[in-house]
């Protein structure tokens, strides 16, 4: 049974790279509005969230950059083929390491957002691509 990772960035903030979500072992389907408890209903695990190992808070708020030029919030989600054997609170570094041989693929939106003018792309769009994962020693059946 497999399962799925997102992780929310921000390489912008001040300080360095900022995660502003880490949230695994998802289902295929989510209900609207979860809560931001360490372990949901359906199996789900919160990460640790905002940013550099310092915040402990779980969920996603929303992004509210300092006053000053546009920040990318990088949305990356991985199909993996397994769930991760990783506590609630598991930092980014952490389900990022733990997936590293399980991925299948993985989708990355990339939003722009400044405080006071909201959502920015040139194009008027936020930046989509999508990457198949690395072929793992296993699917070398299949060639």
């Amino acid at each position: 049974m497999g399962a799925f990772a997102l992780i929310l960035d921000d390489p912008d903030a001040p300080p360095g790279l900022w995660i502003h979500w880490v949230l695994f072992n998802l289902p295929p389907e989510l209900p609207a509005g979860f809560p931001p408890h360490g372990q949901l209903e359906n199996g789900s695990l919160h990460g640790a969230c905002w940013g550099v190992e310092s915040f402990s808070r779980r969920g996603h708020a929303g992004p509210l950059p300092p006053p000053g030029p546009a920040h990318r919030y990088r949305f990356r989600l991985s199909a993996l083929d397994a769930p991760l054997p990783l506590p609630p609170g598991a930092t980014a570094a952490e389900v990022r390491a733990a997936m590293a041989d399980h991925i299948l693929a993985e989708a990355e939106l990339v939003g722009r957002y400044q405080r006071g003018h909201g959502l920015i792309t040139p194009e008027g769009q936020p930046t989509i691509s999508v990457k198949p994962g690395p072929r793992r020693s296993t699917d070398q059946a299949d060639l």
